[in-house]
């Protein structure tokens, strides 16, 4: 399998399809359908029908985005939620918190991010552990 291309699919995408999979199976119902669904009314029809029009709008568009994916990147990002999912709850606080602090940065300060981490994807492995072990050592004198 080919690894995703970060920059065709970005963080914010991601958690923009994880959403739109919540909801995927209401989205065969148009806008009209949605305000009159079948008698048998399933869970995800019933909070499809809480969403405003602007997030059903926003839902659609993002599983338009899923679909152009290609079946590698759709398994990639099936296989992050998943593994995110499975995370225990105080990881997620912490990666929700960074995800939060990574929006609130300018065009420019993200673009010196991706540059920065691109530099270190390309260090050798070692040269990469070394780094991230002086790291978590600093991280650890931080918390003491």
């Amino acid at each position: 399998m080919r690894p995703i291309d970060s920059a065709k699919i970005s963080v914010r995408g991601v958690l923009a399809v994880l959403l739109t999979l919540a909801f995927a199976p209401s989205l065969v119902f148009s806008k009209e359908n949605a305000q009159n669904p079948a008698p048998a009314e399933s869970s995800s029809t019933a909070e499809w029908r809480k969403l405003t029009d602007a997030e059903k709008d926003q839902i659609r568009s993002n599983f338009r985005e899923w679909k152009r994916l290609s079946p590698e990147e759709r398994t990639e990002l099936k296989e992050r939620y998943r593994r995110f999912r499975d995370l225990p709850p105080e990881r997620k606080v912490e990666l929700k918190r960074r995800f939060e602090h990574y929006q609130r940065l300018t065009p420019a300060q993200k673009m010196e991010l991706k540059d920065r981490v691109k530099r270190f994807q390309g260090l050798p492995k070692e040269e990469r552990v070394r780094r991230i072990e002086r790291i978590r050592e600093r991280r650890g004198r931080r918390e003491r």
